[in-house]
């Protein structure tokens, strides 16, 4: 049968049209203009992303073209994806159908059947209704929500769905499939190089916790039968030294930093040497004159003394 395009009809006496166009033959015009597909522009059209709202997905706002007529979607559109088994997975494909039967053009869910090895179900494309795949969803067992990451984007898929052009079509397959095959590309070396960290973490906390040991072993044979006890006469002891040591420096030290010296004479001599902090006397200081001797005796607030003992006659010092 031939077909060509339209003529303007002529109308007859009682006022009827000798050429009525019926809408099937605008879609096998339009149909061999344009190929079937979402339109490339903004690329965000038709996209399905996970909603946010638990077993919710939203379709974008865009335009599609399928076997002669145009579909647009003007906002988000929110779609339910059923519940999820408890047992088994499953997976869902998002859809725009043209359907025959209805008259009409729009998205819907074709829910996939439960399977430990689940697959994605196939289109419908008879005279009844003809489908483009927009997106695959992922729904594991047990799911309470749907992620992005249970999301497969099908649009680029010319088998599938694929981009609205003009007369010859392009096919996106294999980028489709070189896309998917550098996805999978980059979870496999993420799941190897936490494999690997994972393990050099396990290999570490070994390492520590025989290093650990191999020090505890070392040291527990150091410590008395009443552990505690003996540990604390170490650190008391230590402290003892280092207060022994901080003396030692305030007397063996002439001038105590952040004291003030009050100095007493007497017939011209320095009698004693007063080292204070405000009102409190840190160090005595008494001097003791005879021939070719002098005798100085400094003494702590705390009560340790030394003695210094200055021989002018042969420039030596005794200290007691």
């Amino acid at each position: 049968m031939e077909n060509y395009s339209f003529f303007d009809s002529i109308v007859d006496a009682n006022g009827n049209y000798d050429r009525p166009t019926k809408a099937i033959d605008f879609d096998r015009h339009f149909k061999d203009l344009f190929t079937n597909g979402v339109f490339m522009s903004p690329s965000t059209n038709l996209q399905v992303l996970a909603s946010g709202q638990d077993m919710y997905i939203a379709i974008q706002s865009g335009p599609a073209w399928i076997n002669g007529k145009k579909y647009d979607n003007d906002s988000p559109l929110y779609l339910a994806i059923d519940t999820a088994d408890s047992a088994s997975a499953r997976i869902d494909r998002v859809v725009i159908r043209c359907d025959y039967t209805r008259r009409a053009v729009y998205a819907a869910v074709i829910k996939g059947a439960y399977a430990q090895t689940p697959a994605a179900p196939a289109l419908q494309r008879d005279a009844d209704a003809y489908e483009l795949a927009l997106a695959d969803i992922a729904v594991a067992a047990g799911a309470t929500e749907i992620r992005q990451a249970d999301i497969t984007d099908l649009r680029l898929n010319s088998n599938l769905c694929g981009l609205v052009s003009f007369c010859n079509s392009f096919d996106t397959t294999a980028i489709f499939n070189q896309m998917q095959d550098w996805f999978q590309m980059q979870v496999d070396n993420f799941n190897k190089d936490h494999a690997d960290w994972s393990s050099a973490l396990s290999a570490a906390e070994t390492a520590f916790q025989q290093q650990f040991t191999t020090w505890f072993d070392g040291i527990k044979g150091q410590l008395s039968t009443d552990a505690a006890g003996n540990l604390q006469n170490q650190i008391t002891a230590l402290l003892n030294k280092i207060t022994a040591d901080e003396h030692n420096n305030l007397l063996f030290t002439d001038a105590i930093k952040g004291t003030v010296q009050t100095v007493t004479q007497s017939n011209g001599q320095i009698t004693s040497v007063d080292h204070k902090s405000g009102s409190t006397v840190i160090r005595s200081d008494s001097f003791n004159y005879s021939d070719n001797l002098i005798t100085e005796v400094r003494t702590l607030n705390t009560g340790e003394t030394v003695t210094f003992k200055y021989h002018l006659d042969t420039l030596e010092t005794e200290v007691i």
